[in-house]
């Protein structure tokens, strides 16, 4: 176990919880780590706090830039980190104490190219079945269009940095960019290996993008999935059904996220995402507790009485 293992953290004002996160890393039952933070212009004591901390062990190498996102701040931390293989998490979040040495084995003992842990909340308790998987060829893919849940996001994940050395995440963008990084690794048909443990722990954070109020920038949603669309119908036709169950789900965010907003700017979108749901309803799988029943309000016509109550319930926050 000597191969180096290059963690990327994105860092952002978060001078609460950095400390947590790196302490999780350095302290992992796997040693050889390369700790690569990147300080997207924090305007707090996050920067002073790591360069402190990276003064007392050998393993810590900090960057800064100025403000340019998540997906800028993870692309210099790819430029930076020298490791046989990659992991990235974000720097609120934190590791349990051997979720590299687990992915590690796992990613060696099966000669894949990807391990894929469970990610669970910091409320979550750990009652998953530690099972494992190998998906090979199109498996990974496939699994992503199903909307499988460990194929959300970049982190709880291991790669061989040759899967991912060419891929960079797309600037400028602040939603999804992180399925969508995935998917481009998944389209190079990967050996991948799936063990149902946490190798991950996020925070629940009042603060982050999934409670903040509606913007443009949740457009990206369906951005993305246009782009995984077009890449899947030139490249995997033969699966192109599954890409519309994506499409599908895409929509559903959508109208999930225009229940923050009153404003009446955005009417056309929401029977646009509502036209598209019903309109290939047929390739919808659902995935995750709660998501077949939000689709059935949608598809026979209740979505505008279900927003009315959301309405209602959440007045205070909108």
């Amino acid at each position: 176990m000597n191969e180096k293992i290059s963690v990327i953290i994105p860092a952002y004002n978060v001078e609460k919880y950095v400390v947590e996160c790196l302490d999780s890393i350095h302290n992992q039952t796997y040693k050889n780590i390369e700790i690569v933070v990147v300080d997207d212009g924090s305007t707090d004591n996050t920067f002073k706090i790591v360069e402190d901390y990276s003064k007392n062990t050998t393993n810590v190498k900090l960057a800064y830039q100025q403000n340019g996102g998540v997906c800028a701040a993870r692309n210099k931390g790819l430029d930076l980190a020298t490791g046989d293989y990659i992991m990235f998490v974000d720097a609120d979040d934190y590791l349990p104490f051997d979720a590299v040495e687990i992915l590690y084995k796992d990613l060696i003992n099966n000669d894949a190219d990807m391990a894929i842990g469970r990610m669970l909340s910091d409320k979550d308790a750990d009652d998953i079945s530690n099972t494992l998987q190998i998906w090979q060829g199109k498996e990974g893919l496939v699994n992503g269009l199903k909307d499988n849940p460990v194929t959300y996001g970049c982190c709880s994940k291991l790669y061989k940095k040759s899967l991912i050395e060419d891929l960079r995440f797309e600037e400028g963008k602040k939603v999804h960019e992180d399925g969508y990084f995935v998917f481009l690794a998944f389209i190079k048909l990967p050996t991948i290996v799936v063990r149902d443990k946490c190798t991950y722990i996020y925070r629940c954070n009042t603060e982050s993008a999934s409670h903040a109020p509606f913007s443009d920038k949740f457009f990206d949603v369906l951005y993305f999935e246009e782009k995984k669309r077009n890449v899947i119908k030139e490249k995997f036709p033969e699966i192109m059904e599954m890409a519309y169950n994506k499409l599908v789900k895409a929509h559903l965010t959508m109208l999930h996220l225009f229940c923050k907003t009153k404003d009446k700017k955005y009417k056309k979108d929401i029977k646009k995402s509502i036209c598209t749901v019903r309109k290939f309803s047929k390739y919808f799988i659902p995935a995750i507790k709660g998501e077949k029943k939000f689709f059935l309000i949608v598809k026979f016509g209740g979505y505008w009485l279900y927003r009315r109550l959301y309405w209602i319930k959440y007045k205070n926050q909108m």
